[in-house]
């Protein structure tokens, strides 16, 4: 079952999409992209329950849950045997009538490299360590999840120092898993499969991904791989992301592929970084970012004219000056951190290391990052 897009309104600042299927997602949906993936570890958004995301997250939009396989690998017997209707979110306990999608990577975790061969991609599963995944372990892997469409399998190796000869190793390792999934095995997945648009910092190579992978009937959505760019500490030979470069690598590699189906982009990019991307053309991106700052005790507050100039600041709570603001996080805020809470009384949750500190950061995180994508559709749309 594909996803189904329409764009609304294409401009020289980005596309306005709706979506209005998703996958085996049973009910129709009416999701307006630019927007995002709530990132899930182990199928629970970070330092909060189920129970607070429900009452005191006001999303203006129906979420799509990503599942990070990495968090969880390690228990994908147990959900075999235990959750054999919603798979993941049933041994989970997620939501009732949620949509999944099915990452590889958790973008938090520790992406290294040199581990990739020609039969397995790896990913690095919490303290367990390296794990190789071959398209036939795959295809069981997502009987046993059940999401509503997944990441298939690429070579994401290709860090900015890598020779031309890798970024072809890159290309041919990831063509032959996919055909191997789609092609060898005649299997016919009801998940769409988002294909991968990778190559580094090679435009050649990313062309050539799009050239070969865009045309594909099985191409349902696409994966703009950028991890190297993004701002994950645990990923090794990251590159700066730089605007310019980025927007070189990526502008013609959109207009290569179908135009009525999702472009994602997974990894923590912060508010200017993803303004950027949707000025190129991308859709979907992941809420990782939120995550990585409340857990570092960082709150972040995006300008009134965020949408046409990328602007935004950081509120750093481990700092002293913090210690005896009497002010809310941010004062137009109407989460329940800033209407409840001073920034005095969150420096100390942090310093003190309570897990409370965590939980309000993240509900005022992802209340601005939704905030953040409503103006951005907002000002698409004008």
């Amino acid at each position: 079952m594909p996803i189904k897009l329409s764009v609304e309104r294409q401009t020289n600042v980005g596309r306005l999409c709706k979506i209005t299927e998703w996958g085996t997602f049973s009910d129709e949906t009416d999701i307006q992209t630019p927007a995002y993936l709530t990132y899930t570890r182990f199928g629970h958004i970070p330092h909060i329950t189920w129970d607070v995301a429900e009452n005191e997250l006001s999303l203006k939009q129906k979420q799509i849950y990503q599942l990070t396989l990495a968090s969880f690998f390690e228990a994908l017997e147990a959900i075999e045997k235990t959750a054999t209707y919603e798979g993941v979110a049933s041994f989970c306990c997620m939501p009732l009538n949620s949509i999944r999608h099915l990452s590889l990577h958790d973008p938090l975790a520790k992406i290294p490299e040199g581990f990739n061969n020609n039969k397995s991609m790896a990913i690095w599963s919490g303290k367990a360590g390296r794990r190789s995944i071959e398209p036939e372990n795959f295809i069981k892997i997502l009987k046993t999840c059940k999401p509503h469409s997944f990441t298939t399998l690429w070579d994401y190796d290709t860090p900015f120092n890598v020779q031309k000869k890798r970024h072809g190793k890159s290309f041919y390792r990831s063509s032959e898993w996919d055909m191997a999934l789609f092609e060898k095995n005649h299997t016919i997945f009801e998940e769409p499969g988002f294909l991968p648009l990778a190559g580094g910092i090679s435009k050649e190579s990313r062309i050539a991904f799009a050239k070969y992978f865009g045309p594909k009937p099985y191409a349902n959505g696409f994966l703009i791989d950028l991890y190297h760019f993004s701002h994950g500490e645990n990923i090794q030979n990251k590159s700066e992301f730089e605007a310019d470069i980025v927007s070189d690598l990526i502008s013609d590699v959109t207009l290569l592929i179908q135009q009525d189906v999702p472009r994602l982009v997974e990894g923590a990019f912060d508010p200017y970084q993803i303004l950027c991307l949707v000025k190129n053309g991308c859709d979907l991106f992941d809420s990782s970012y939120t995550v990585l700052l409340a857990e570092k005790g960082i709150g972040f507050n995006v300008a009134e004219d965020y949408a046409k100039t990328g602007t935004f600041s950081v509120v750093d709570f481990t700092e002293e000056k913090n210690k005896t603001d009497m002010t809310p996080l941010c004062s137009r805020c109407s989460c329940y951190t800033c209407k409840t809470f001073k920034r005095a009384y969150l420096h100390h949750l942090i310093a003190c290391k309570e897990m409370l500190g965590f939980t309000l950061l993240i509900i005022h995180n992802m209340t601005e990052f939704d905030r953040m994508f409503e103006m951005i559709r907002a000002h698409l749309a004008q």
